[in-house]
């Protein structure tokens, strides 16, 4: 029997491995360099600042409540500034952000994940990049920031100062640690020169504010007006400058994406795909008027300027600097900056735009428009050609994703095989929901909205559990705490913005959140009882109020300190309690007490409702109960905040214990904290000894199986990298991390 587990488990593996090797697909890219060309428009600028706020939804630096004074002065009230919405294309997470930002190209899905493992694998030292053209002119470039830009961009900086952009609990050393360079950034030599021809700056804090307490926190505004002051002084600086030595220099102040009303990002929504874009000349005369766009007439609530694809950045920092456009770049100069030149100098700049685009077609000498054409007529070709390029299909390995797509339904059919001689009349319960799942992977709505299918399931059948009229009084509570459990988080991703219970109950009142901390721990630690899980309990609660109340720190010991410390003695004495008690009790209880590590304070309250769900279960028929267990914790992944969208995950407890950022510990600590609500439900399973490990496998593998199908068919679908590619990564780590850990804790407990 292990062996024929082990085969169906290796079919599997085989199958996902050749699937996902030949899925995730790359880009055909141009190789080599842009090389300058004998007709090259003139420089309009001599150097650049580039500040990247990571973040930067538009709306923080647009909005008429935006506490950013300086910038809304500048833009509004000046013809200094060019102000833009920017369009952030999935994933939105920074590395491909920036690959975007410099390359001009749509960068791979996969790099959502190099992003996450900080890898060096993403290098962009093959490829062609302002930051290399610049170099290659021989520009001096300094480098302050998020430390995936020298992961990205290694020996290109003359002088560099990296800070990791993952250990989230930190909002205040990342961004002075940029800042406290500013006197040697603006301070010039004696003939009035500055070191460098380029700057880049990457600030974290209103990225990890956001990913801690969301983009209403009371410390978000003051954040804003911190990087408000340094726009004001490097501008006003630069401004000097120019006038004292009759050059130009220009500003790049953007944000490489925004952020959704949870503070997260990775998806497709408004909120994500929104970055505040603005280009900055202290010394030119724009003659320009930045209009915001009618509330009535915006695409969303964010379109608050004109939007612009991101890598439209590229030929315009090319252009204005006087270099090559990156050879694979697919953007298109920003009209606004082309009074910059005279009439003759424009046409060389659309036709230099034109030229780079064409080179990246199959039809590069075909369509030129004729010489002196009206530079309307050129954008055109130009937006043409860009649209072309970005729709263009990537390059799949179709052959070997059928393979894939073999070998995970043989492993289907062996798992079916194998619960169908043990256990009959639970697979004739389970093929139901199995089938309804399958179905849900080929509708993008059914995917973005999945948690809707759970709780019908979970709904139907509490309902037929209080018409049996066995025991009325617990079916009620049963029922009652099964709508607290789905109403306390909203969940999904078209409706993500609108309150759950926990924000009409929490938000704001975070002594009440500690009071609700309090009730599942004491429970936990009651029924374990071990004083060194207690003590684990306590430690968890005082983390807890830290995380809720900075304040409660001690003395002079930082708040992050603190957490970190509080954390690791909790591990401790988790570890302690299993180690020298042998009792499953104390086990399962010291499990809990880590997932309740493990989980943001505004959901404890959801481990007590489960406590009811479990206890209210009937025995009387095990089949009816395995299978209202098996939804519920199917459903629990979603009651928790979680959806089918990478921007749902939150990063706060991937650090517990962990005073700087690690690949393997945050992964891992990331794991649980996003699978704490299922694996609690499992440890219920495993109390109620209905595990039922092939039906579980079975359920994990069809439904790989239907959703890699869906991927096949749909693969040029046009939700195909927002709304399928993240419900794959996460049916992924469902069928593999979460089974594995699933069948550890039925063989161990």
């Amino acid at each position: 029997m292990f062996l024929a587990r082990a085969f169906g488990c290796l079919l599997g593996l085989a199958g996902l491995i050749c699937f996902i090797g030949s899925f995730f697909p790359f880009r055909v890219a141009s190789t080599g360099f842009a090389e300058r060309d004998a007709n090259m428009p003139t420089a309009a600028v001599q150097r650049l600042v580039f500040i990247m706020i990571d973040s930067m939804r538009s709306d923080f630096m647009f909005a008429e409540d935006s506490p950013m004074s300086f910038m809304k002065q500048l833009i509004q009230n000046s013809s200094h500034a060019l102000a833009f919405s920017s369009y952030a294309r999935v994933p939105t997470v920074t590395m491909p952000r920036l690959k975007a930002l410099t390359t001009g190209s749509i960068p791979n899905f996969l790099d959502t994940l190099l992003n996450i493992a900080e890898s060096d694998a993403s290098s962009l030292s093959a490829q062609d990049h302002w930051i290399r053209q610049l170099v290659s002119y021989n520009k001096s470039i300094e480098f302050y920031g998020d430390n995936t830009w020298l992961k990205l961009f290694p020996n290109m900086f003359t002088a560099y100062d990296g800070t990791s952009s993952f250990f989230v609990s930190d909002y205040e050393t990342v961004d002075t640690n940029v800042t406290r360079h500013l006197g040697h950034i603006l301070a010039t030599d004696k003939e009035g020169k500055l070191p460098w021809d380029a700057v880049i700056m990457h600030y974290l804090g209103v990225d990890h504010i956001g990913h801690l307490h969301g983009p209403k926190s009371p410390l978000m505004p003051d954040k804003l007006r911190e990087m408000d002051r340094v726009i004001e002084e490097v501008y006003l600086s630069l401004q000097e400058l120019d006038h004292s030595t009759n050059t130009h220099s220009m500003m790049v102040v953007c944000g490489d994406h925004g952020m959704n009303e949870l503070g997260n990002h990775g998806g497709s929504s408004a909120g994500e795909t929104s970055a505040a874009m603005t280009l900055l000349f202290p010394s030119y005369d724009l003659e320009h008027t930045n209009i915001m766009i009618p509330i009535e007439q915006r695409a969303n609530p964010y379109s608050i300027y004109r939007t612009i694809e991101q890598s439209d950045l590229v030929p315009t920092l090319s252009l204005l600097l006087g270099i090559p456009i990156a050879k694979n770049s697919i953007g298109v100069i920003v009209p606004e900056v082309l009074k910059l030149w005279d009439e003759q100098e424009q046409e060389k700049v659309l036709y230099h735009n034109l030229k780079q685009l064409k080179a990246l077609t199959s039809t590069a000498n075909d369509l030129w428009p004729p010489l002196h054409s009206a530079n309307q007529v050129l954008l055109e070709q130009l937006y043409n050609l860009q649209e072309q390029l970005s729709s263009s299909a990537s390059s799949y390995k179709l052959k070997t994703m059928i393979l894939g797509l073999v070998l995970l339904f043989l492993s289907t059919v062996t798992w079916a095989g194998f619960a169908l001689y043990h256990d009959y009349s639970s697979l004739l319960s389970v093929l139901p929901i199995v089938a309804g799942s399958a179905i849900c992977m080929f509708s993008s709505s059914f995917v973005e909205e999945e948690q809707v299918f759970w709780y019908f399931c979970a709904g139907t059948l509490a309902t037929l559990q209080f018409l049996s009229l066995n025991s009325v009084p617990r079916n009620i509570v049963h029922l009652v705490a099964l709508s607290i459990l789905i109403r306390w988080n909203q969940t999904g991703q078209k409706h993500a913005d609108l309150p759950g219970l926990v924000d009409d109950i929490l938000v704001g009142r975070p002594y009440l959140a500690l009071l609700l901390c309090f009730l599942p721990i004491y429970i936990v630690c009651k029924r374990s009882y071990s004083f060194l899980v207690a003590a684990a309990g306590v430690c968890v609660y005082v983390l807890k109020s830290l995380q809720l109340y900075p304040a409660f720190s001690i003395g002079l010991i930082a708040n992050t300190t603190l957490q970190v410390n509080v954390a690791r003695l909790c591990f401790t004495l988790l570890i302690a309690a299993i180690l020298l008690s042998r009792r499953r009790r104390v086990f399962l209880q010291s499990l809990r007490v880590f997932l309740l590590l493990q989980t943001p304070a505004n959901n404890f309250i959801l481990y007590v409702l489960y406590d009811i769900l479990h206890s209210t279960i009937p025995q009387t028929s095990s089949t009816y109960s395995f299978l209202l267990r098996f939804v519920y914790e199917q459903m629990s992944f979603f009651t928790s905040g979680n959806s089918n969208s990478l921007s749902s995950i939150d990063l706060m407890n991937a650090y517990n214990g962990l005073s700087s950022y690690r690949v393997f510990p945050v992964g891992m600590l990331l794991f649980y904290s996003v699978f704490s609500s299922p694996l609690w439900w499992t440890l219920y399973e495993i109390q109620a000894k209905q595990t039922k490990p092939m039906l579980f496998a079975l359920f994990s593998t069809a439904c790989l199986f239907f959703l890699c199908t869906s991927c096949t068919i749909l693969r040029n679908h046009l939700f195909i990298w927002s709304v399928f590619c993240p419900k794959l990564i996460y049916q992924v780590i469902w069928s593999t991390l979460y089974l594995l850990n699933r069948t550890i804790l039925t063989v161990t407990l």
